[in-house]
């Protein structure tokens, strides 16, 4: 995204995949620093193969770059390293990579790090701190680790994550950290997966552990009688919506 302040993609498919291995990115915002701010906006728009582990992720933000928003619908990563990775802010100053993350009926799945890494170091009081939204969303198989960690979001000051699917990352010790009382996970599921970990007042409302009974696992639709079924904030499913 360099010089660019504003990047909408709808409804295509890109496909990480080279038989030299060296694609280690899909997008990343500039890779200079710059203290204009850029948006972000992705619907219907699927990931595959972004397999680089030399640090490699679908989506990079550098340091020095920040979003206003990034706001991602309707998608797709799948088969790949790592997701989003807003990380590497470092200098404890309070920087971080992105005002506004959203993330709504999207799907990761065989993420072998991380889906998200949205981090700040230090504290800065002349920002927000940094504002990510979660919602029906499913995670499958993502960061399958003793150590990993689905969603990471040390630092960031407002964190809510509500009507998803956390599932099959057995390994994994602890899927999600919050921290503060402005950390909230809210009417999701967890099943063959760790736990959720909440310290310093972050909140757990109506977190189920149960099988979410997935007719199948290409496009996550469940089956008849899945407890997931209407059972969101806003009546509809828990999970991905408008998927059939």
């Amino acid at each position: 995204m360099n010089g660019v302040k504003e990047l909408k993609i709808k409804g295509i498919h890109i496909d990480g995949y080279a038989s030299s291995e060296t694609v280690k990115y899909g997008i990343t915002s500039s890779n200079s620093p710059s203290s204009d701010l850029y948006n972000l906006y992705l619907d219907d728009v699927t990931f595959v193969n972004f397999k680089n582990s030399a640090g490699g992720a679908i989506f990079k933000a550098y340091a020095g770059t920040k979003a206003d928003t990034i706001s991602i619908k309707n998608s797709t990563f799948k088969d790949s390293y790592r997701g989003l990775n807003l990380s590497y802010e470092k200098d404890e100053t309070g920087k971080y990579n992105a005002e506004h993350i959203i993330i709504q009926n999207s799907l990761f799945v065989d993420i072998e790090q991380f889906a998200v890494n949205y981090t700040r170091s230090g504290i800065e009081a002349r920002t927000s701190g940094g504002n990510l939204l979660i919602d029906h969303c499913v995670f499958y198989r993502v960061d399958d680790s003793e150590k990993g960690r689905i969603i990471k979001v040390n630092g960031i000051k407002n964190v809510h994550i509500k009507n998803s699917v956390l599932d099959n990352s057995r390994e994994t010790t602890s899927i999600v950290q919050l921290k503060g009382n402005h950390h909230k996970i809210e009417n999701c599921v967890v099943y063959n997966s760790g736990k959720v970990k909440l310290s310093a007042s972050a909140q757990e409302i109506n977190l189920e552990r149960f099988n979410p009974k997935w007719e199948n696992t290409e496009n996550f639709k469940v089956r008849d009688g899945s407890g997931l079924i209407n059972a969101g904030t806003d009546q509809k499913n828990i999970g991905l919506i408008n998927n059939d």
